[in-house]
């Protein structure tokens, strides 16, 4: 729990300009991520789709650490199925939207924004392992690239955690000419 904290803390006090922005694919973090989680997904014997996921423009760290969040909560929130998990991406209005998307326990509608919040959980810790830290950590991810993060789920249909990255466009010429700080989606 102590690591986590401490990376909420950093987080919360790194400027942008700490971060390493660098051009690279999120395919990257992803597999970064799954090989974090190797036994995890083998003891739940857990299915894992991933499309095929465009290049950014970003903090690899910060976004390896989203995914690694985001996964490891699809594989602890499960019922008694094993788990599919679906890593996505979809373009809206020019936007890519990304995503992961599970078939766990789901999460009731009014509390979709209350699990964003640094300790706030859902569960008890018999239930549920865990410090009610991760999202919080995703959601301090995201905004450090500009982007926002939300959920949409249901209780026992499982759940769809979904984020913009809006720092560099994904290939504006903006980007590419070193401008950084356009913030556009």
């Amino acid at each position: 729990m102590q690591t986590l904290v401490q990376d909420l803390l950093k987080l919360s006090y790194t400027s942008r300009m700490d971060m390493k922005f660098e051009r690279f694919s999120l395919d990257t973090c992803v597999n970064l991520a799954l090989k974090e989680l190797e036994s995890e997904i083998a003891e739940t014997e857990a299915e894992i789709v991933c499309n095929e996921l465009p290049e950014v423009w970003g903090d690899k760290t910060l976004l390896t650490q989203l995914y690694r969040n985001l996964l490891g909560n699809a594989l602890k929130f499960r019922d008694k199925e094993h788990p599919r998990i679906e890593i996505t991406v979809e373009n809206k209005d020019g936007v890519s939207i990304f995503g992961v998307k599970d078939n766990g326990i789901g999460i009731i509608t009014a509390y979709a924004e209350q699990i964003f919040r640094p300790f706030k959980r859902l569960h008890s810790q018999t239930e549920y392992e865990g410090t009610g830290i991760g999202l919080a950590i995703c959601r301090k991810a995201i905004e450090r690239h500009t982007g926002e993060i939300w959920v949409e789920s249901e209780p026992g249909k499982g759940a769809h955690f979904k984020f913009t990255i809006r720092r560099g466009d994904h290939g504006s010429n903006a980007e590419e000419a070193g401008d950084h700080s356009s913030g556009r989606g």
